[in-house]
């Protein structure tokens, strides 16, 4: 293992020669798992603007990359955010995989390449995914009711008839385009709101997922399923009971074997609120700020708010992942420029336009960008970008596959800008422009063949 100090004076200098102002104005396009009301208060002790700590690199440099390290170090120190850790492949070669900072402000230590992190929404891609394997082998359709297929699962059977009939609409292409008819900015988003929803089941808190189905089958839809889109949280939970419903396995066990096995993405596993993973990084807020604990055995006591202010455990299929950056690049490169786990046919529904308002603008013309089955799409020269964003107290996330094959994931242990920004927003461009100055990139024959080679 390599650790290397980099001077911060040359690498912002350097990093200012080579990323204009202007950039920072690309839009970044953030989605995120964030509740639409604060979990908690802003007031608090702010982070330290200059803290001391020496910023450290691990992983093995790469000759030619320097704008990547110039930036990430740059970044850091600036917004004062405590690490970080990078993946970039062309292609499908993973080609640099550096980390950045500490894994933990409290007890220090850096953050290595193989450090996993929470990625909240980069969770959503990765649910994709997985019905996507599944469709393609005739398992289920993404036609398929949404109802009908709850109504199959051995803890949801007894579901009781929607209190709005649109609910028995929803397919399971709606639910993986966010057009599935509820908006969180215009009601709720039930993923947080654990401890209304469990007593009203009757339970103790946190709501499973199952108690949170239930209370939403007995509310009203936002808006016709495919009339538009809103981002929903709550239709890719749905999305991982359907997943149960077809294989009768646990949703983290069919994740793992249509996609994290055959990746060889052997870091990937669900994260839990209170409990750190092994090689898992800290969560850091920009202030020490706190919100009352949604478990009952500290119900309502202020606790860290990435800690137990809302419940991880039932976001599974929307943001309960922890990954590493690697493992992120290479979920993105069997999506789209391999072959190994779907076809090129399977790659059409994933990029393909949604109908309506949801893909149309009111004149006719095309939205920019657009959600396809499971990430962001704009058309770029003859090909598309595509990406995705997370976030959730304390940690901000970013995956983009470029129209010319460039692939990268940033992972954040902390979640704001100094602007008040999520850093996933203020880095992307950076990080376009960062690639942009890579003038030697690898062969394919020098770079780690992505996945399983």
């Amino acid at each position: 293992m390599q650790h290397h100090t980099i001077d911060r004076r040359s690498a912002l200098a350097r990093l200012a020669a080579t990323i204009p102002a202007a950039l920072i104005r690309r839009d970044a396009f953030a989605v995120s798992d964030e509740p639409t009301a604060r979990a908690a208060s802003d007031e608090g002790t702010p982070r330290d603007a200059s803290p001391r700590t020496a910023w450290m690199a691990t992983g093995e440099p790469v000759c030619g990359f320097e704008p990547f390290d110039h930036l990430m170090i740059g970044f850091l120190r600036d917004q004062s955010v405590p690490g970080a850790s990078l993946a970039v492949a062309k292609g499908d070669r993973i080609v640099y995989s550096r980390a950045f900072g500490t894994v933990d402000r409290s007890t220090g230590g850096p953050v290595l390449p193989a450090s996993i992190f929470r990625i909240a929404s980069l969770s959503k891609p990765l649910t994709a995914m997985t019905v996507v394997r599944l469709v393609e082998r005739g398992i289920m359709s993404l036609d398929d009711r949404c109802l009908d297929r709850l109504r199959t699962h051995r803890r949801l059977f007894d579901l009781p008839a929607p209190t709005d009939s649109r609910f028995a609409e929803v397919t399971v292409r709606q639910l993986l385009r966010h057009t599935g008819g509820w908006d969180r900015e215009q009601s709720t988003d039930p993923m947080f709101r654990s401890v209304e929803i469990a007593r009203e089941a009757g339970a103790a808190p946190p709501a499973t997922v199952e108690h949170i189905i239930r209370y939403m089958v007995g509310r009203p839809l936002d808006f016709a399923p495919g009339q538009r889109y809103a981002y929903s949280n709550f239709g890719y939970c749905l999305l991982g009971r359907i997943l149960e419903s077809v294989t009768g396995c646990d949703y983290s066990d069919v994740v793992r074997r249509e996609v994290l096995e055959p990746l060889h993405a052997t870091r990937l596993r669900l994260g839990r609120t209170r409990e750190r993973s092994s090689h898992e990084t800290a969560y850091h807020e920009d202030t020490e700020a706190r919100g009352p604990s949604v478990f009952a055995d500290q119900l309502g006591t202020p606790v860290p708010t990435p800690y137990g202010a809302w419940c991880l455990e039932a976001m599974d299929a929307h943001g309960g992942w922890l990954a590493s950056a690697e493992d992120l690049v290479r979920l993105s490169i069997a999506c789209f420029d391999r072959d190994d786990l779907i076809s090129d046919r399977a790659r059409g529904w994933i990029t393909e336009r949604s109908e309506g308002r949801a893909g149309w603008n009111e004149d006719g013309s095309p939205k920019a960008p657009y959600y396809g089955l499971g990430w962001m799409i704009r058309t770029a020269k003859d090909s598309i970008n595509v990406w995705h964003t997370g976030s959730l107290p304390g940690t901000s996330t970013l995956l983009v596959r470029r129209h010319d094959g460039y692939h990268w994931a940033v992972l954040f242990n902390g979640r704001n800008a100094r602007d008040g920004r999520r850093l996933s927003a203020v880095i992307d461009p950076l990080l376009h422009r960062a690639a942009d100055a890579v003038t030697d990139w690898p062969d394919a024959s020098r770079g780690a063949a992505a996945p399983g080679s």
